[in-house]
């Protein structure tokens, strides 16, 4: 039977006290950890997943849907949602300032990775943000691709993003891209999240893709068959 053929040991349920989608889950170390999802829940945990806290919505909108979430260290987390929206905490929660927004653009903010406190990128709908002063001052730059979902660097200038069916990768901290060249044949795949460990990467996602794999930063890829079929969303790494 299909039970059979996936080993549950070692996994223990966890209980997030919402029963709204979550989209995103980030750690900073084995204990703290950040999770956010439909409206505008942002939950946080500092036992390593056994009681998470709820924090009050801390967008603009009523009840957003809140997409991607990084925490830097104890104090500092980062949120992106829709009508580019992007939000900060320097004190772990109690206060939030908000560092974009568009109350008039259909457009979202999807991704966001951050190397240290001050140089991070926002992904959005054909657009990347880059900052080196923590959000305060925002570069924009073109993102060749409209639905975007993830995004990574590896050093100030080196970076990938995956969107439907694309993986793109910059040289220069953002200011230009290209396509990386996945092999999906002309389909449109969802490549929700990228997984990196130095310079290998993996993506995958929704409508029955392999796993595809990069062992040089994506400069060209490999196709794995292994786990078709089971509609993965995320997937991650450590070597």
């Amino acid at each position: 039977t299909i039970s059979n053929l996936y080993s549950q040991s070692g996994w223990i349920q966890q209980n997030s006290g919402t029963n709204q989608n979550l989209y995103d889950i980030e750690f900073i170390n084995d204990k703290t950890g950040w999770a956010v999802g439909d409206a505008g829940v942002v939950i946080k945990t500092t036992d390593g997943g056994m009681n998470w806290i709820n924090i009050a919505n801390p967008s603009p909108m009523l009840n957003p849907n809140l997409w991607s979430v990084a925490p830097v260290d104890s104090n500092i987390v980062y949120i992106t949602s829709g009508k580019d929206l992007i939000i900060r905490t320097n004190n772990g929660g109690l206060n939030w300032s908000i560092l974009n927004f568009c109350p008039n653009c259909n457009s979202a903010m999807t991704g966001v990775y951050f190397l240290n406190k001050d140089t991070g990128w926002f992904l959005g709908t054909n657009k990347v943000f880059r900052t080196y002063d923590g959000g305060i001052t925002l570069d924009s730059f073109y993102a060749p691709w409209f639905t975007n979902f993830d995004i990574y660097f590896k050093d100030i200038n080196n970076g990938i993003f995956c969107g439907s069916g694309r993986v793109f990768k910059s040289t220069d901290g953002g200011m230009n891209w290209y396509d990386t060249n996945v092999p999906t044949i002309g389909v449109f795949y969802e490549f929700r999240k990228l997984a990196v460990a130095n310079n290998n990467v993996w993506v995958t996602g929704s409508g029955n893709p392999p796993v595809y794999r990069s062992t040089d930063f994506c400069e060209t890829w490999e196709v794995t068959d292994t786990i078709r079929n089971t509609g993965i969303i995320g997937l991650g790494f450590i070597n």
